[in-house]
């Protein structure tokens, strides 16, 4: 029987961009590349009845989507420091905001830790404070943070294999702020970002996936192991 060319075509998000030749049980597989940028080997039959179409991140949305819940409007709402500028996205575990600080910095912030306190500008008024405790001290005339202390590295570090890049008041992982970018606001909580390849440091987008929960996350690596286990070794 010969094998129907895919080459171009479209199904869902995915666009088939080459021949994977044929899987174990003879059917025929095809590399294609999603609209969010990851490129996965794909089963020509899923493509065609529908099963398959994305690599996952249309179902995180749509999960994330069912998960949201009512705001209540804080546009324009002051707290502390931090003006609320605008909506950014929710989750079931609230809502997130932009807010623009008296100090002139950006951040984005739960609405709820707005309302109980917990976060009152960018950060900067805890650095005025520990700036207050140090300068009575004349060991501690300069500040040994960040750029003055003997052990900065320039604004990052590997951690766990992990590459984390220096924001705000602290240390985030690159992959985390490289899906922020890629979404437009921050990760949903609960939300975890998969490498494709399983290489910690390469945080290109397309080696990045968004998975709604690390429930979701888990059960995809044991799909990769079981697939794994039943490759065939030349």
């Amino acid at each position: 029987m010969n094998k129907k060319n895919e080459m171009g075509n479209r199904y869902g998000r995915w666009t088939v961009i080459e021949d994977a030749g044929n899987n174990a049980k003879g059917q025929s597989m095809w590399i294609c590349r999603c609209s969010c940028g990851t490129i996965k080997p794909v089963l020509g039959l899923s493509l065609r009845s529908g099963n398959s179409q994305s690599c996952g991140c249309l179902a995180n949305e749509q999960t994330i989507i069912r998960n949201g819940v009512k705001a209540i409007d804080e546009t324009g709402n002051r707290y502390g420091r931090l003006t609320v500028v605008s909506r950014v996205s929710s989750t079931s575990k609230g809502v997130y905001w932009r807010c623009k600080c008296d100090c002139g910095n950006e951040t984005i912030t739960r609405g709820a830790t707005l309302r109980s306190g917990g976060s009152n500008s960018c950060g900067c008024y805890g650095r005025e404070r520990t700036r207050e405790c140090n300068s009575g001290d004349k060991n501690h005339m300069k500040m040994k943070t960040r750029e003055n202390h003997p052990g900065w590295k320039g604004g990052e570090y590997i951690f766990r294999g992990y590459r984390m890049i220096l924001r705000g008041a602290g240390y985030v992982p690159e992959h985390i702020l490289v899906m922020e970018k890629m979404l437009g606001g921050p990760i949903p909580e609960g939300a975890v970002v998969h490498h494709c390849n399983e290489e910690k440091l390469d945080n290109r987008p397309f080696n990045l996936r968004l998975f709604a929960t690390g429930s979701d996350h888990i059960k995809y690596h044991h799909h990769l192991r079981r697939i794994r286990s039943r490759a065939i070794v030349c």
